[in-house]
């Protein structure tokens, strides 16, 4: 018959046998995440080198962004600004070439469409500084200052 200790130390082999195995399934678990993580690392970089670079094809890929994409706005203002500034440069040239005699000297709607809009971006830029200062309590202190000079 063993004896309790013996029993008790064949039972303490197992666990350290269970143990060693669950370190051993571990640490290939850890192996393996970790070849994984370095190979998605590197394509990740690829990727991003390939966005960074111009290679991108929307018939194949699919970038998200963001809706409210900062970049995509200034994106849109530069085109908005651009096209207007060419309606604005082909009424200026249809205007030359129509120019036979200087007989009559007007601005071309384009230009002042957008030197309209252009004011009016202006004054509300400065409205709204307006109330800022208005807010702050500063308003009447400039006031102040703008009648000295």
């Amino acid at each position: 018959m063993p004896s309790p200790q013996t029993s008790r130390l064949a039972g303490v082999g197992e666990v350290l046998l269970i143990s060693v195995s669950d370190v051993e399934s571990l640490e290939s678990t850890i192996s393996q995440l970790t070849s994984a993580n370095t190979t998605l690392d590197a394509e990740v970089n690829d990727l991003m080198r390939r966005v960074a670079s111009g290679e991108y094809n929307p018939a194949l890929e699919r970038c998200i962004e963001l809706k409210a994409n900062p970049a995509a706005k200034v994106q849109a203002v530069r085109t908005k600004e651009l096209d207007d500034l060419r309606r604005e440069n082909e009424a200026l040239l249809d205007r030359l070439k129509a120019d036979t005699g200087g007989a009559e000297a007007g601005v071309p709607n384009a230009s002042f469409e957008r030197l309209r809009v252009e004011k009016e971006e202006l004054e509300r830029a400065h409205a709204k500084r307006l109330l800022r200062l208005k807010e702050v309590g500063l308003l009447p202190l400039t006031l102040e200052i703008t009648l000295m000079i």
